[in-house]
């Protein structure tokens, strides 16, 4: 067994900034008008900026790596001649990984969940922007919902005020109608296990003339499986690809 401390940087400082692409369950207008709950079903494919939040209880990462193998060098009229072949397989636990975004999300989303069951935090969304005369114009859900019926363009103007789920560590656009995230700190955490396991081939022949000395090799590699399990924020497959 061995294991690998993870990096001092990532510990004190935090990760280097990036730029991810998840789904933002909460972008949709739907979901901010509290007509459909704030999930993946309903969410919406987001760009946004990442800053590095140090992490100081990130712990070491474990590895069990296995290993059997032949060499086979002849003698006699096979003299020169080289064979080897190693299977591998190794297993590799609490991976130091980035946070997925969207569960640096999550502290929004159940602060979104408890102002959306208020229906005194909803406001016109189109009195969110800046330049409004009357900003942050508060209405009534069911009220409009009975007037306009649930699917109205009324009803889905009326959204959870978004001053009422600010949280640390995510940025939306303020004081514009379209709840964009702007940027999204992450830290490192310990998740997920990694399993792989193939075969090494190598043959090789060397010979000698008045030339001088001479070899031919080839190397060949085949990988059995490279499987990621319990990896957070996968649920999708590799960028919401479904290939996992």
């Amino acid at each position: 067994q061995s294991f690998r401390a993870p990096n001092i940087a990532i510990v004190r400082q935090g990760l280097e900034s990036s730029e991810t692409t998840f789904r933002d369950p909460i972008s949709n207008q739907e979901v901010r008008a509290g007509l459909v709950p704030p999930i993946d079903d309903f969410a919406e494919e987001e760009t946004t900026y990442t800053l590095g939040n140090p992490a100081p209880n990130v712990g070491n990462e474990y590895a069990d790596t296995f290993g059997l193998g032949f060499i086979w060098t002849p003698d006699g009229r096979l003299d020169g001649l080289h064979v080897q072949a190693d299977y591998w397989r190794f297993e590799v636990e609490d991976r130091v990984l980035p946070e997925p975004p969207i569960r640096a999300l999550q502290p929004e989303i159940d602060a979104f969940s408890a102002a959306a069951a208020d229906p005194n935090n909803y406001v016109l969304n189109d009195t969110i922007p800046a330049d409004s005369d009357n900003p942050y114009t508060a209405c009534d859900p069911a009220a409009i919902e009975a007037q306009f019926g649930r699917d109205s363009d009324e009803r889905l103007n009326c959204v959870v005020d978004p001053r009422t789920y600010v949280v640390s560590g995510v940025q939306r656009a303020f004081g514009v109608s379209d709840a964009n995230l702007i940027t999204l700190t992450l830290g490192a955490i310990n998740a997920g296990r990694i399993e792989a396991d193939g075969v090494d081939i190598r043959l090789g022949y060397t010979w000698a003339n008045d030339l001088g000395n001479w070899r031919a090799s080839i190397d060949y590699t085949h990988v059995n499986q490279y499987t990621l399990i319990d990896v957070p924020g996968l649920a999708r497959g590799l960028k919401d690809t479904g290939e996992y």
